[in-house]
């Protein structure tokens, strides 16, 4: 939980962030196999928090608090 930046993937701004997601967790878990929990905004979906338990990573999605 020190928030450190792991990875990075930089795409086209019509790229949808659940289709780069599935990239950036498999690069994430090939480098760092001890991940086991991620925080992740609201643009990730649900196919990608299932990619993301099969890799054995706890994925979570955290919603923006009103106001």
């Amino acid at each position: 939980t020190l928030g450190l930046l792991l990875a990075v993937l930089v795409t086209a701004a019509s790229v949808q962030d659940s289709a780069a997601g599935t990239h950036l967790v498999d690069q994430v878990a090939a480098a760092h196999p001890a991940i086991r929990k991620v925080w992740v905004d609201g643009g990730y979906r649900q196919h990608l928090v299932e990619h993301a338990a099969a890799l054995g990573i706890d994925m979570e999605i955290v919603q923006r608090t009103p106001g």
